[in-house]
């Protein structure tokens, strides 16, 4: 496990974990209701990402994204690694910033479904900081 996952997860552990899975619902919420009102309809794009594959890159840009977060709050400079935190992610998995984009926005068309993928990304994050506090 990296030290920076590792050093976001101590930092989350400190200020309660149950504040992330709140956010996160929040912003799943958010996301899920201002779709519902926006009558845009996004077409299946031509690379569909599976559930899984959601699942996995939405929670590798949860935690890159709290990575910077608790950089910011500590006073260090994060813009640069921003970007190379999310061009990681999208190599990884074999993407582009388009790619997951148009995936998200046809996947916000259908709330059932990213309830469903937030659900699980909150239950693979808890999981893994339950793995930290072990370690530690």
């Amino acid at each position: 496990m990296n030290k920076h996952f590792k050093s976001t997860v101590l930092f989350f552990s400190r200020i309660g974990f149950r504040m992330l899975i709140v956010l996160f619902f929040t912003a799943a919420a958010s996301t899920i209701f201002s779709c519902a009102r926006n009558k845009t309809e996004f077409p299946e794009p031509d690379l569909l990402l599976s559930e899984e594959q959601m699942i996995d890159v939405i929670q590798d840009v949860h935690l890159a994204e709290a990575t910077l977060n608790f950089k910011r709050n500590i006073g260090q400079v994060f813009d640069r690694n921003k970007t190379i935190y999310f061009d990681r992610i999208f190599v990884e998995h074999g993407l582009t910033p388009e790619i997951f984009e148009k995936n998200l926005l046809y996947y916000n068309q259908k709330p059932e479904v990213m309830e469903k993928i937030y659900e699980e990304v909150i239950a693979r994050l808890l999981v893994q900081q339950g793995e930290i506090t072990v370690e530690n």
